[in-house]
C-alpha cells in the first residue's frame, strides 16, 4: 500500500521561488506581515493538534492564488513527545531556528507569535504609510 498527501495547486509556488523571482526587490510590508501571520496561525493549529512539523522552511510554504500561505511537506512531522524522544537532527539543518528547544515548556507557543503579529498588523494598518519589507538584504525598510 502506498500513502500520499494531495494538496491543492499553489499558483504562487513556494515562498522561496517567490523571493527568488523578486531578485531582492522589496515585498510590501502588509503582505509580509499577512503571510507571516498565515504561517504562525497554521503552525499554532498544527501544534494544537500535538504535531511538530520539523522542516518549516521557505520551500515548504506554498502561496495560493490569493497570496495566502499554506504549510506543506509534513514528511518528517511527528506527534510531540517528551524532549528525549525527539530526533534533533531531523529536518533541514540550515533552516532550523537557533533558539528552537525540543522542550515545549521552554519555546514560545505559536499562539503567542500569532498575538504579536496580529498586534503588528493592526499597528501597520493604522499608522504606517505604504512601506516595503526588504527581505534577505541588509537595507532598511523604505517607502518606495
Amino acid at each position: 500500500m502506498v500513502w500520499c498527501i494531495v494538496t491543492e495547486y499553489a499558483k504562487g509556488g513556494s515562498v522561496r521561488q517567490f523571493l527568488t523571482k523578486r531578485q531582492n526587490r522589496s515585498v510590501p510590508l502588509k503582505l509580509a506581515v499577512k503571510q507571516a501571520l498565515d504561517v504562525a496561525r497554521g503552525m499554532a493549529y498544527v501544534h494544537g493538534l500535538g504535531f511538530i512539523h520539523r522542516d518549516l522552511k521557505s520551500d515548504n510554504l506554498l502561496i495560493s492564488g490569493d497570496k495566502s500561505i499554506k504549510i506543506a511537506d509534513f514528511g518528517v512531522a511527528r506527534i510531540e513527545v517528551k524532549a528525549e524522544g525527539m530526533t534533533p537532527e531531523t529536518g533541514t539543518y540550515r533552516w532550523m531556528a537557533p533558539c528552537w528547544d525540543p522542550n515545549p515548556d521552554v519555546r514560545p507557543p505559536f499562539t503567542e507569535v500569532v498575538r504579536m503579529l496580529e498586534h503588528a498588523e493592526m499597528e501597520i494598518v493604522r499608522t504606517v504609510r505604504p512601506a516595503r519589507f526588504r527581505c534577505c538584504i541588509s537595507q532598511p525598510m523604505t517607502t518606495e
